[in-house]
């Protein structure tokens, strides 16, 4: 009887230790980052930009077209973030160049979702697409001005006041990757430039990446994997998707904040686990209740 009960509590504490995920890249803040575009990443990430000449507002200084930078345009937590300045294209300059990337090894077989936060002021890019790919063969992307075009991605700087202005976080999947295979995360800025009649704002930035097996984001409700703090119809196309197990929760949240955390949902072979030990208890229970 006393072993019985040690192994279902070995089992209760293996099957929710399971259910949550450490970030598999290194650094997916850039908190570790060096301020400005000349400095290094002080981590995995790697990164790549161009000269686009001098900054004004600094002089003598060098005007990069990416920067690691604490700021509300480029960090959503208020640290650091990884920023695409908006002084492409003018007084002669180049269209604004830049990329972000760090490789992981998988540690298992599966599937691996990236999750990120970006925003946008008034910006005007060629492409800004997030990618996750394998060396296995698969990828998975999104241009995130493409995002903004269809309308699903309003502007505003992180840690704005308006609810559904200050950045949105998005999220990437990539099946079948199999244990060993070399995952990249990364982040490619094309052709960004700034119109010299527009506000002077036109920048935009990504940050907080996260890497790893489960769904949805540690730190997202599971009935509200975009993030925004309301449960609604974007919420649901996300879970149709890519966990439907959630799609009664999502029902009873519509409308008002999640219910819902990842650390509280079980892989459906934990949910097995689980059955097993409520039925070996109820079998004990029914042994001890018989009269002797």
């Amino acid at each position: 009887m006393k072993s019985l009960f040690t192994f279902l509590a070995v089992l209760s504490l293996a099957v929710f230790a399971g259910t949550a995920q450490a970030n598999l890249l290194d650094d997916g803040s850039f908190e570790a980052a060096t301020k400005g575009g000349q400095g290094p990443s002080n981590s995995n990430w790697e990164f790549s930009n161009e000269i686009l000449g001098q900054d004004f507002n600094v002089p003598p200084g060098d005007l990069y077209s990416t920067d690691f930078r604490q700021s509300p345009y480029a960090a959503q937590d208020g640290i650091k973030g990884f920023w695409y300045p908006p002084e492409g294209g003018i007084f002669g300059r180049p269209l604004a160049d830049g990329s972000v990337w760090q490789d992981v090894e998988a540690p298992e077989d599966g599937t691996y979702h990236v999750w990120f936060w970006a925003m946008h002021e008034q910006w005007h890019v060629e492409s800004a697409i997030v990618s996750l790919s394998s060396s296995g063969g698969g990828s998975a992307s999104l241009d995130l001005w493409q995002e903004d075009l269809a309308g699903n991605f309003p502007g505003g700087t992180f840690g704005c006041a308006v609810q559904g202005e200050c950045g949105k976080q998005f999220h990437l999947t990539l099946h079948d990757v199999t244990a060993g295979d070399t995952l990249t995360v990364r982040v490619d800025g094309v052709g960004g430039f700034k119109d010299p009649a527009g506000p002077a704002a036109q920048s935009w930035g990504v940050d907080n990446f996260n890497l790893d097996t489960a769904y949805p984001d540690p730190g997202v409700g599971g009935t509200d994997p975009d993030g925004n703090g309301i449960v609604n119809g974007n919420d649901f196309i996300i879970l149709q998707q890519d966990n439907p197990g959630l799609i009664n929760p999502w029902g009873i949240d519509y409308g008002g904040p999640p219910s819902v955390a990842a650390s509280g949902v079980p892989e459906p072979s934990s949910l097995v686990l689980l059955a097993m030990a409520f039925s070996a208890l109820q079998l004990v229970s029914r042994r001890n209740a018989r009269p002797s």
